[in-house]
């Protein structure tokens, strides 16, 4: 009990005092709980899970670094081999990144702190066209471009972003006419000849 300075602990039926002084509780070197702490892992806890709630309102967890070269990370282990981490590790910009082998890092996905940015360095799987509103949101050239359903038929839309897309390229319209020349488009997206 906080306003006593007595630590009680619980013994299934009932709340009873421990014999330990409260204040003997703070600023301590390490706790270990189920497990052994050492200077490294100061506060190290072996549990299925482990809860932290609110006192009434809002709960926030706080990883606070020195630097922006520093780390302040949530670390996912196998085995105590690294396998995912996000935060922001090396620089203020908050990224996540995966391990096979904890040893080669790719990052997914990170977000430039100035910015907010999203920036995908090991490339993203994800729909090149997303339906939304009867409007179709395309990704190319860097940017989503928007067409309407209802007036630009699907295969025209195709075309014209890869159209568009291939006349940026060095060989520029050379290339988008010979493009157009052996490919042909379906329902599905795009399909040799």
């Amino acid at each position: 009990m906080r306003c006593e300075g007595v630590v009680l602990i619980w013994d299934g039926s009932d709340w009873v005092g421990s014999g330990i002084d409260a204040s003997a509780l703070q600023n301590l070197d390490s706790v270990g709980i189920n497990t052994t702490a050492d200077a490294t892992n100061r506060l190290a806890v072996s549990s299925d899970a482990t809860l932290l709630s609110h006192a009434g309102s809002d709960h926030r967890v706080v990883v606070n670094k020195d630097g922006e070269t520093d780390t302040a990370s949530l670390l996912f282990q196998t085995g105590y081999f690294g396998r995912a981490e996000m935060g922001t590790a090396g620089s203020d910009d908050f990224a996540v990144k995966v391990s096979a082998d904890a040893a080669t890092w790719n990052t997914g996905v990170s977000f430039n702190a100035a910015t907010g940015r999203a920036n995908f360095p090991s490339g993203a799987q994800v729909s090149n066209r997303i339906d939304f509103g009867g409007r179709w949101y395309c990704y190319f050239d860097n940017r989503w471009v928007t067409f309407s359903t209802a007036t630009v038929p699907r295969v025209k839309i195709i075309h014209r972003i890869v159209k568009q897309a291939l006349s940026r390229l060095s060989l520029g319209q050379t290339l988008a006419r010979s493009f157009q020349k052996t490919h042909r488009f379906n329902g599905l997206g795009l399909g040799y000849v």
